[in-house]
């Protein structure tokens, strides 16, 4: 079994730590990912989700502290889950650009501007629907963040064992 924590800001380095650990483990090793992450950008979460997914009967997620684009990937996962009695999590609008280069590669934008039009959009919302009280959800899509209790996350995550 090998442990790997993702904390911090999940960006360009987090992400090509996390790639070089899945690709470091052997075909027959277990692996359990700890997310402790405020979270960061989406466009990397959703791959990271898909490496996960990919792997689901190797993979075990630990959730401690999970905002944004974390919740989004552990909320998400298909592999076995467990959570801290001490887990919160966070969770707003998406907020991401994508642009072509003049190289036509996909650059990726997150800034304010983006923010302010992520927040009069309607993305994210059939997501978000399939947990959030129609309390969060004005709140939600008002552009606010909504935070989550270790209570409230138990109601959202019925599946994941507690540990």
């Amino acid at each position: 079994m090998k442990y790997y924590t993702v904390e911090g800001v999940i960006n360009e380095e987090s992400f090509e730590k996390f790639l070089g650990f899945m690709n470091g483990l052997e075909d027959d090793s277990d692996a359990t990912i700890i997310l402790n992450s405020g979270g960061g950008k989406s466009n990397l979460a959703s791959v990271i989700l898909d490496i996960i997914n990919h792997n689901k009967d190797r993979v075990t997620l630990i959730s401690c502290g999970i905002y944004s684009a974390a919740f989004y990937i552990f909320y998400n996962a298909k592999c076995k889950k467990k959570m801290t009695t001490e887990s919160v999590g966070m969770i707003h609008r998406s907020v991401s650009e994508m642009r072509l280069a003049s190289n036509c590669n996909p650059v990726y934008f997150e800034d304010i501007n983006t923010i302010k039009n992520w927040k009069e959009s309607e993305s994210d919302l059939e997501f978000v629907s399939q947990f959030m009280s129609s309390k969060e959800l004005k709140v939600f899509k008002k552009g606010d963040d909504v935070y989550f209790t270790f209570k409230r996350m138990k109601e959202i995550f019925t599946d994941v064992e507690i540990i």
